[in-house]
């Protein structure tokens, strides 16, 4: 009693003393010397309890196991052989066992001496080898005892299930030291590997576990109704389940190493072993039920977690089982989980972290793990009654409220007003397997539809959880956060899967919406304040109040005590550069993931560091003590920090998963809630104000993460507020009077949070695109807007430097927020602020060296290359454009001293190309990978070049530049001209809208240099050249329902059926923008060929073309003023929105304005000779209507711009055309 129950070192004292009175040491031994004498087995029980209580004190336990191995009281050759006939050896304990105690039926020296081998195991540290030398104790245990522990009689049938609850002990701590070692050769085996082959290869010990286990709940409830040493029953059945636990807990290791060592034969892991009996697993489960014991209920729990995690068709298993008539699987198993839960949920508040707590999270986490593993038909699913509807891609759902149904307890759980504050983990587990049952496609459907029949979709908790003050306790404040994020998931997923058909699920969503987004007070009255719109924006700005500072060692501290925590070293473990390089203290994970200091392992540290710091400065214990508390309440205020900020991030990351609900999935169910389109323009407005001034609110907490999830949510909201708002004043005004302010605020002060960053750049092109394209906003507004960014010039800075960045992904959202400023910005400020970075040199760097070959597959990479290439081109283009007038032109001067256009020349991207018809090109519009890539490059780089000659035209040397880049890529241009004008079956894919803009730049190109030429004959387009644009002049002038192209014929029927098609309009303008640079090409080319009559035209076919041409350029008139022209005067007639109209009016115009011009120069000139009277009469039939319907529109004054220019034009036309040749 003494040695079992006295303070160790009291004891130790004592046993000193009695060795230094009784002159034997140590005193202990005698106790062996009497256990292997011949005296009485109750005497032998009693001395190995007395050696049982020693191994306590951990300085004994080795010389203990000494002197064990040396009483060999388990010989490792116990039975001697003579011959055939077995000699017993007297004393050793398989002869007391099988003689002795077998005789008597009474076993209380083997449960005695079972008891002594598990106290020095427990007892024991990791062992070197494993154990290996105390080996023959475990087969002692396995082959004398547990082989025949059901066969033998017992006197006291209490003593059977004693001994077989210590035997399955002793495997399971033997086990549990299987880890630390295991031999390299086949025959040297640690008693941990005795136990797991005799349970991997179903010997003794596995038989025995099943038999015990085979007991079921049923029988076991009956023995505690009975009270039939029921208590003792209970208890082994729960060292069975520990054991099968254990062993399934190192099992797979042991088998991989096995494996890979080629040792012996090969294993199966125990759950394969366990279902060779397909009523085994059930019965494991079934203990679920079991309500007499909590521990034994505990470790079926834990059993039950390790079987479902490794058998990933266990339902299937399960429903494959035919129980007994009258029994189900699932309605047993329901019924024990949905007893924890309420059982659970009616424990009183003292006991919260009782056992019966342990099972309830336990049972929830084996729910949560299924349900998180996405398997199909899990065990989740099937626990909380869903059921697979056959041949569909969804599960029914059992009705709960008809059935012991854990689904229903947990449902009651939430909604239990006192649940969240008194098991905040209970709870937050419920909310989780909730939120995972609604976002699951298999159980989303009927689910959701249960929640909002049965529950009105959890509107109720809205105010009792998101709305309610945070708690004053600093752990049930970040519980209360991830309720409120978890809530907002499940919520966010009702909005996404509930059905709006239904009018009671419709009401509930516009209730919800309103309990969420209804604003505080008057909306000008708040808006004037600066202060919060909505509820939820509310709610968060009082939680960012409340976030702590983060904390930083040695805050209000004296200069003795910061010079205890530099005596003990605290920064070393502490510190947050440190901390964030993974070094000093170590870390562990909470049950959330959140990762948080390792307050055990901390403790050992500074007790490490104390020791060493009070052998030098003893005088100073106290103090050294006192800063070593300091440094733990520092590392417990850093793990809150962590956690409370985790909690923050979940809780961000649930309102954008809200926002983003309601401004996509369900916004016509938010503008019915709201009552128009222009009040949710109003409510998106106001939640954009609130999101900035949230996130800003969150960088000054420091605590960027949680800044992050609503950086996204506001991209969202401006995205759909881009949609909505072009007309509404009101809103625009509204936002653009901070907004822009407080996102280029937002970028400055993200300095060092580089996701922030990205998202506000995108949110950033969003909204200056809304800005700039929109009437609605004010001159005024759109004034203050261009001062507001004028004012916040220095976040720039890190967007040019994200723009450097050697990560592709960063540099391409900097550069094109940069487009977005340059573009917004009509003076040159932001372009300015650029050139005198390095950040313009860099760019055509880059593009001067970029490799071909990375663009020329259909791999991520190869599209993120493509991005990357398409940002640099748009931002140069932008840059060019920057400013209006004189501005501009010196834009283009600086662009052109950084040698752009012979940066393209050497650019080798422009001869990349693209794939040949077949398997690697899509024939639907045209769209191979590489092609593209291509379309998305150089179409803006064609543009840069067209600006800059466009306006430095004049200038030989860009002349030049710009010649030279049409020679250095001559497979580009040719490509360009001649995939414009082919058909689909000629090249394998359709034309589309990219090919014709391509195209028309190209034109516009050669316009210019043709021009030029005239001056500096250098600068001629040489002949194939040439002759490609006049070729394709032939195809594009074709009237839309002669052309081959399946473009063109797309555009005719958009024309014919008159139906809005943003596409079809888009490819219709580039069609008529191309056919207009293409006249005008001509008209420059037939004036030359008339002002050199010596010179013959510059075609293979000599004069015959011109006679050609003329036919072609009547196939325009004819197109335009026949049908085009009328179909856009009686669209522009009574229209609201005319702008495109009168866009495609003037394209039109100028058209007809270049082919009359070419008509005329073509016959007024040396080359109209050539024309003969039979295509002179033809050419009048067919010119005839155009001319006709041209001269009537004139004469109703129907004409935008210049008319009687255009009417004299006409006129001189017409004059040539009849009278020529009279």
């Amino acid at each position: 009693q003494v040695m079992t129950h006295g303070p160790p070192e009291d004891v130790v004292s004592w046993l000193q003393a009695l060795e230094e009175e009784a002159g034997v040491s140590p005193s202990w031994d005698i106790l062996f010397e009497a256990m292997c004498c011949p005296v009485p087995q109750k005497l032998k029980a009693t001395l190995d309890k007395a050696i049982a209580s020693l191994a306590r004190h951990q300085v004994l336990v080795v010389p203990l196991w000494e002197r064990l191995l040396g009483a060999v009281v388990v010989r490792k050759d116990s039975l001697q052989r003579e011959g055939r006939k077995p000699v017993p050896v007297k004393y050793d304990l398989t002869y007391q066992l099988n003689e002795i105690e077998a005789r008597a039926e009474e076993y209380e020296e083997a449960i005695a001496f079972v008891e002594l081998l598990n106290a020095l195991w427990e007892n024991s540290k990791t062992f070197v080898d494993g154990g290996a030398k105390y080996g023959h104790f475990t087969r002692f245990v396995l082959e004398e005892i547990v082989s025949s522990i059901y066969q033998r009689s017992f006197k006291f049938e209490r003593e059977r299930w004693q001994l077989m609850s210590q035997c399955l002990l002793h495997c399971r701590l033997c086990l549990e030291s299987l880890p630390a070692a295991i031999p390299q050769e086949e025959g040297a085996m640690t008693p941990g590997e005795y136990v797991l082959t005799d349970l991997l290869e179903n010997r003794n010990l596995f038989r025995v576990v099943n038999f015990t286990l085979s007991l079921g709940t049923d029988w076991l409830s009956e023995q505690f109704r009975e009270g039939s040493l029921a208590a003792y029953k209970a208890d082994t059945v729960t060292e069975a389940l520990r054991l099968v636990s254990c062993a399934m807990e190192v099992d797979q290791e042991f088998i991989e190493i096995k494996q890979s060592r080629f040792l012996g034969k090969s294993y199966s892991p125990l759950e394969t072993v366990l279902l060779h009996d397909r009523e085994r697993i059930p019965r494991i489960l079934d203990y679920c039920r079991f309500s007499w014991d909590s521990k034994l209920r505990k470790e079926a729990l834990l059993v039950s977690q390790s079987l479902i995690q490794r058998i990933p068709n266990i339902v299937s298993k399960l429903e494959s089982i035919r129980p007994p008539e009258g029994t189900s699987i699932k309605s047993n198993l329901q019924s024990g989980y949905s007893t924890i839960l309420k059982s659970a949920n009616s424990t009183p508040e003292a006991s919260h972290h009782g056992a019966e707590d342990d099972c309830a999270q336990l049972a929830l986490d084996i729910i949560l793990d299924s349900l998180k593993s996405e398997i199909p038909s899990n065990f989740g699913q099937y626990i909380c009654g869903f059921e697979v509807c056959a041949g569909m891609d969804y599960m029914s759902l059992e009705n709960p409220s008809f059935s012991s149904s854990p689904l229903k307890d947990i449902l009651d759980i939430i909604t239990c007003s006192t649940a969240s504050s008194s098991r905040p983990q209970l709870y937050e587990k419920c909310l989780q397997i909730v939120y995972y049952l609604s976002e699951t496609p298999e159980t989303s459907q009927y689910f959701v539809h249960y929640l909002f029949s049965s529950h009105n979709g959890l509107v109720s908790l809205i105010p009792n959880i998101l709305f309610t003050p945070l708690p004053a306790q600093r752990a049930s404040q970040v519980s209360s956060m991830y309720h409120r994020a978890w809530l907002l998931q499940i919520l966010a997923t009702e909005i996404f899967v509930a059905d709006t058909e239904s009018l009671s699920t419709k009401r509930s969503i516009i209730d919800l919406i309103k309990s969420l987004f209804r604003v505080r007070g008057d909306i000008e009255m708040v808006a004037a304040k600066n202060q919060m719109f909505s509820s939820l924006a509310h709610m968060i700005w009082d939680i960012l109040a409340s976030v702590p500072r983060e904390p930083w060692l040695g805050d209000s501290l004296s200069a003795s005590a910061r010079k205890m925590l530099d005596l003990l070293d605290v920064e070393s473990l502490l510190h947050p550069k440190v901390l964030e390089q993974g070094e000093g203290a170590a870390f562990v994970n909470t049950w959330r993931g959140d990762v948080v200091i390792d307050m055990a392992a901390l403790k050992d540290q500074l007790l490490q560091r104390y020791f060493v710091a009070i052998s030098s400065h003893g005088d100073l214990v106290e103090s050294l003590k006192e800063a070593g508390r300091h440094a733990l309440n520092q590392a417990a205020d850093l793990n809150h920090f962590a956690e409370y900020t985790g909690g923050l991030c979940s809780l961000m990351s649930g309102c954008q998963a809200v926002i983003l609900a309601v401004v996509s999935k369900k916004y016509e169910t938010v503008v019915e809630a709201c009552g128009s389109s222009h009040i949710i323009a109003q409510y998106i407005a106001m939640a954009i104000q609130d999101c900035t001034n949230v996130i800003m609110g969150a960088l000054e907490c420091a605590c960027p993460r949680a800044a992050h999830s609503l950086g996204i949510s506001l991209e969202s909201m401006v995205s759909r507020l881009h949609d909505v708002s072009f007309s509404s004043t009101q809103v625009l005004n509204l936002v653009s009077t901070t907004l822009l302010g407080k996102q280029m605020e937002i970028i400055w002060k993200s300095r060092q949070h580089e996701s922030l960053r990205m998202s506000m750049y995108n949110t950033l092109a969003i909204y200056l695109d809304l800005s700039k394209n929109s009437k609605a906003l004010s001159p005024d507004m759109r004034e203050a807007s261009i001062n507001t960014l004028y004012q916040h010039m220095r976040s720039l800075q890190p967007i040019i430097g994200d723009s450097i960045s050697s990560s592709a992904s960063v540099a391409t959202n900097g550069l094109m927020a940069l487009s977005a400023l340059l573009s917004y910005d009509p003076t040159t400020g932001v372009a300015a602020a650029i050139h005198a970075s390095p950040l313009p040199s860099k760019v055509l760097h880059d593009l001067k060296i970029a490799d071909p070959k990375q663009l020329a597959s259909s791999l991520p990479s190869s599209r993120a290359t493509a991005l990357f290439h398409q940002a640099r081109v748009d931002f140069l283009l932008n840059l060019t454009l920057a400013g209006q007038g004189q501005a501009r032109c010196a834009s283009v001067q600086k662009m052109l001293s950084h040698q752009t256009i012979k940066v393209f020349i050497a650019c080798r991207l422009f001869d990349l190309l693209p794939e040949k018809s077949g398997a690697a090109a899509s024939l639907v519009q045209g769209v191979g990978v590489t092609r593209q890539y291509l379309h998305q490059f150089i179409s803006p780089s064609l543009r840069v070049i067209l600006s800059i000659i466009s306006t430095l035209g004049e200038s030989e040397g860009v002349l030049t530049q710009a010649h030279e880049f049409m020679r250095s890529h001559p497979q580009l241009i040719d490509r360009i001209l001649k995939e414009c004008g082919s058909s689909s079956a000629a090249i394998g894919w359709e034309v589309g809208t990219k090919e014709l803009e391509e195209a028309n730049l190209v034109v516009q190109i050669c316009t210019i240099l043709a021009i030029a030429g005239a001056k500096y004959p250098h600068l001629m387009l040489h002949f194939a050249l040439h002759e490609s644009v006049l070729d394709l002049s032939s195809r594009m002038f074709l009237l839309n329902s002669q052309s081959h192209s399946p473009m063109i014929s797309g555009i005719q029927d958009y024309i014919s059926s008159d139906k809005g098609d943003v596409g079809a309009e888009r490819a219709h303008k580039a069609l008529m923008d191309l056919r207009s640079s293409l006249a005008m090409y001509i008209r420059i080319w037939l004036a030359q060929v008339q002002e050199t009559p010596s010179s013959p035209p510059r075609t293979s076919k000599g004069s015959v073309e011109v006679t050609s041409m003329l036919f072609s350029l009547k196939d325009a008139l004819y197109q335009s003023a026949m049908y085009d022209l009328p179909r856009v005067l009686d669209q522009l007639h009574g229209s609201k929105s005319a702008t495109l109209l009168k866009k495609q009016l003037s394209v039109l115009i100028r058209l007809m304005e270049h082919v009359l011009a070419s008509m005329y120069v073509a016959m007024s000139g040396s080359s109209s000779s050539s024309i003969s009277s039979g295509d002179l009469d033809k050419l009048r039939r067919l010119c005839g209507p155009a001319i006709a319907n041209l001269e009537q529109l004139i004469d109703k004054e129907q004409l935008p711009g210049d008319a009687d220019s255009f009417a004299v034009l006409l006129r001189k036309m017409k004059a040539q055309l009849y009278g020529f040749n009279q």
